[in-house]
């Protein structure tokens, strides 16, 4: 089990992570491949492909999360525009 405040800690970690590897895209970074093994089976994208596909799964697992959040403690969350809009509290 994690704590709110380690959890808050991590999704801010990745935030910032987030946020680094989307500034730093480039056309030559975005044309290279992302690639886990060598087998014929094994991933190979290129880095916007992953990236996107990335973000949606993110986004998948966050519905799920507010569909539990909406379930089990009856709260909803507000919409935001902007990432500077969320306000994690404990």
């Amino acid at each position: 089990m994690y704590t709110q405040q380690e959890i808050g800690d991590y999704l801010s970690t990745i935030r910032i992570k987030c946020k680094k590897l989307i500034d730093s895209l480039t056309e030559e970074k975005l044309s290279e491949r992302f690639t886990e093994g060598t087998e014929p089976e094994d991933m190979d994208y290129p880095i916007l492909e992953i990236t996107l596909y990335n973000l949606r799964h993110t986004q998948h697992h966050v519905a799920q999360l507010n569909l539990l959040i909406r379930q089990d403690l009856n709260q909803h969350m507000e919409w935001a525009f902007r990432a500077e809009e969320i306000k994690i509290t404990f």
